[in-house]
């Protein structure tokens, strides 16, 4: 093939795979889905346009007298197509890979740090002889929010011609873009060559095939290559082991799917058992038709057994064929796995917890099994939802090449204001009663402010007092806290906040002020304070827990800055909800005061339960518990709390019986009127 027309054509390809991952990176895990739903249909109901396909390509691998492993890798049967929509179904049931993971890190000067799962980008897949990779390498690109350049093996190119048709007819009425999936429909190798030398296009390979396409790709490629490796894998049965379980292993292992590269291709038997169990070992894969070599001593127990070349060793069949060695000990069989593996799969067969901790340490290789089969290395077994591949080196990924490896990391900080080499701001908390001294101490404790950032000024001497035991600063004098603080809190009885605004109106001068006092508004506070940056935030008891659900407003002259940073600082509460100002009242009716109503129904049962006798402290755990896992059904669960209802009660039974009861009493409206009398009080505290 003509050299410039080569690179034009890879070219063309790599810019509109590229063009396309922007689009892909910010697709919706919905978007993608439902394109992974379209896909799986679309494969379903071309089955037959697909198996005419497929029987093209069979039919030219067998005229030209390609090995039995490839056809067997090439052919499509109706089972394997009927996979081929499981698995797709299977990954547009697993988790969104991108996204947020773990939880958000604090910085000690505020700064907040979040690691984010993104897509590696452009992702190029070349492969030999299986067809289904076409499906299943785009379906992981696709969750992964990739796009994917394909480039099959000349043999299966009819097959995969008719698949990435059918592919892109179903996801572009899914709203994905079609250039995200690029199919390399030329079969010259020189179209390989340039994609691999375009790494400002390509973000990664994927080569999925033998060992001369790994050794030509590491010579030409500069694109980072993410190896699919080969499987010369072993079973290795230890002096201890059980008999028949180690048969079934090893029949397992290299029978159920020779040409798979976690099928076992070399056998290793400890001495000890070597005489009564080689025999049966071997008479067994006999049977399966397997061609059975060995070393010398296996052959002196079996002679059926044939002779093991050197190249043995090294060799990964993908057929029906094993070689035998005898060891004299575990030792003896973790060096020459790791000499002659290609570190991908290896299985100990034994009852020795020790032995078997030992060979699960000591063998090198991507996946270590003890008593169970090799054939278990694949993304959908290990609860990935599906593979590319299997990694056998060890940077970036190990093993099935999953979801998650097909993403990267990258880093989202928020800020407000901080500079390298700045300071942590100071926070001072006026008010030093229960709520006060509880955000106190909770700021106090975290790593990202410290006890030097807070002061706490007050009237009650004894919580100041604890407050000082734990190291915060404690002021007398209200206008000396607020000048040297950054950040304001006013946690003072309502009766007591215009006094203080009147003492602090000139220290607070452009300063950010957080007010957790109830029923005062954003716009009354301003008039006070002038300048000053105003928030108003309702949180509530469980911040003794870490729990607090807070409800924010902010003021009119409040920067995105400002508002990182009081998120922050509440986020050391618990969670927090960003609000209207006109739904305060009812955040405070509901979330300020709803703890005390269910602290007083759990009380109610505590009561209950105590006079069935059970003592105060289990009545205690029983009644709260009772409380939070319920509500942590209602969280997690999608059904609506009547199906949640019905589920609990059964005609004529328990629950039934207490329900009667409350249905025709008035607790329901008393519970209301609870909170419907503190929603009004909040209201009433409006000013």
């Amino acid at each position: 093939m003509n050299t410039d027309f080569a690179r034009s054509y890879a070219y063309k390809k790599a810019k509109s795979a590229k063009i396309a991952s922007k689009t892909m990176a910010t697709s919706s895990v919905g978007c993608r889905n439902a394109s992974l739903e379209a896909i799986a249909a679309a494969i379903d109901s071309g089955f037959a346009e697909i198996v005419r396909a497929n029987r093209i390509d069979v039919g030219d691998a067998i005229e030209a007298g390609l090995e039995s492993h490839i056809i067997s890798r090439l052919s499509l049967t109706k089972e394997k197509i009927l996979h081929i929509s499981k698995s797709l179904r299977a990954i547009t049931r697993s988790e969104d890979p991108l996204g947020k993971e773990g939880s958000t890190s604090i910085r000690p000067n505020g700064l907040s740090v979040d690691r984010v799962r993104v897509p590696l980008g452009v992702v190029a897949v070349i492969y030999e002889s299986r067809p289904d990779v076409t499906v299943e390498a785009t379906a992981m690109c696709i969750k992964s929010g990739n796009s994917i350049i394909l480039r099959g093996g000349r043999e299966a190119i009819n097959t995969n011609k008719c698949l990435v048709n059918i592919i892109s007819s179903a996801i572009q009425g899914a709203g994905l873009p079609e250039d995200a999936i690029q199919f390399i429909d030329e079969t010259d190798y020189s179209i390989i060559k340039e994609l691999m030398t375009m790494p400002d296009l390509v973000d990664v390979v994927i080569p999925r095939g033998g060992k001369n396409l790994m050794d030509v790709l590491h010579k030409i490629s500069s694109v980072p290559i993410l190896e699919s490796g080969r499987g010369n894998c072993h079973v290795y049965v230890d002096s201890e082991a059980n008999d028949k379980m180690a048969l079934d292993i090893i029949l397992n292992s290299k029978v159920q799917s020779p040409s798979a590269c976690n099928a076992a291709e070399k056998l290793l038997v400890h001495k000890a058992i070597a005489e009564s169990l080689l025999p049966l070992a071997v008479g067994a894969m006999q049977k399966a038709r397997v061609e059975v070599v060995g070393c010398q001593q296996s052959r002196n127990i079996v002679p059926a057994i044939k002779e093991a070349t050197s190249n043995d060793w090294h060799e990964e069949y993908l057929k029906l064929k094993i070689a035998v060695k005898i060891v004299s000990s575990v030792d003896e069989a973790i060096a020459h796995i790791n000499s002659y593996s290609t570190g991908h799969s290896d299985a100990i067969i034994t009852e020795s917890q020790t032995n078997a901790e030992k060979f699960l340490t000591g063998v090198d290789s991507a996946a270590v099994y003890h008593n169970a089969s090799t054939r278990f290395t694949d993304g959908g077994q290990f609860g990935f939802g599906g593979e590319i591949g299997i990694s056998t080196q060890k940077l970036h990924a190990r093993g099935p090449i999953g979801l998650k490896e097909l993403t990267t990391v990258k880093y989202i900080i928020h800020g407000h204001g901080q500079i390298r080499g700045g300071t942590t701001p100071k926070i001072a908390v006026l008010g030093g009663g229960m709520m006060g001294s509880l955000i106190a101490k909770c700021l106090a404790c975290t790593k990202a402010l410290g006890q030097e950032a807070v002061i706490v000024t007050g009237r009650n001497k004894e919580n100041l007092d604890l407050l000082k035991s734990d190291g915060i600063t404690v002021e007398q004098d209200n206008k000396v806290a607020v000048s040297a603080s950054d950040v304001v809190l006013l946690c003072v009885k309502p009766i007591d906040l215009e006094p203080l605004l009147q003492e602090i109106s000139k220290e607070s001068t452009g300063k950010l002020v957080i007010s957790i006092v109830a029923g005062v508004s954003t716009k009354f506070l301003q008039r006070r304070l002038g300048s000053a940056r105003i928030v108003r935030a309702m949180p509530n008891i469980c911040a003794m827990t870490g729990k607090s659900l807070t409800a924010i407003c902010h003021g009119q002259n409040i920067s995105e800055a400002d508002k990182r940073l009081v998120e922050q600082i509440f986020s050391y509460l618990g969670e927090v909800i960003i609000t209207e100002e006109k739904k305060m009242a009812t955040f405070t009716g509901i979330c300020g005061s709803g703890p005390a109503y269910l602290f007083y129904l759990a009380n109610v049962l505590m009561e209950l339960i105590e006079k069935e006798s059970f003592s105060t402290e289990d009545a205690r755990e029983i009644s709260a518990k009772l409380m939070l896992n319920s509500a942590g059904v209602l969280l997690e669960s999608s059904y609506s709390i009547e199906d949640l209802i019905s589920m609990v009660a059964s005609k004529k039974g328990t629950t039934e019986a207490g329900l009667r009861i409350a249905n025709n009493s008035s607790i329901t409206v008393d519970f209301q009127n609870m909170f419907a009398y503190a929603i009004r009080r909040a209201k009433e505290l409006e000013k």
